[in-house]
């Protein structure tokens, strides 16, 4: 019996681990959204406007990810687990918590930003 619900239950997880591109997922954000020259600024206006920066501030950084800096924003974002809390994939906390999502185009915008390589300037 074992056997069979392991056999049954493979087809099913590796099915739960397609990788979608940021084109598929947010196809209204690709097409009108500006993602050209994204810099430190506009991806730190990004998460002041979404209230990532009230509970990810310096001061007293929520789950101990602080975004409000360039250093620990790129730290978080491109190598952290805070760009699958911000798409609310599975396996991730959603964020922002007790909020609707961000709009399509700013997490367009922000994988923009890591895609370009996350430059300061």
């Amino acid at each position: 019996m074992r056997k069979l619900l392991t056999f049954l239950a493979l087809p099913l997880a590796l099915a739960s681990c397609e990788y979608e591109s940021l084109e598929t997922k947010y196809p209204e954000a690709v097409a009108t959204c500006d993602t050209a020259g994204m810099d430190w600024a506009k991806a730190r206006q990004i998460l002041e406007d979404n209230s990532c920066i009230s509970c990810h501030g310096a001061s007293s950084p929520s789950a101990d990810v602080a975004l409000d800096s360039y250093a620990q924003a790129r730290f978080h974002l491109v190598e952290g687990r805070a760009m699958g809390a911000i798409r609310q994939l599975d396996g991730y906390s959603p964020m922002p918590q007790g909020q609707p999502p961000i709009d399509s185009c700013s997490i367009a915008r922000l994988q923009a930003w890591i895609d370009q390589g996350a430059p300061e300037e």
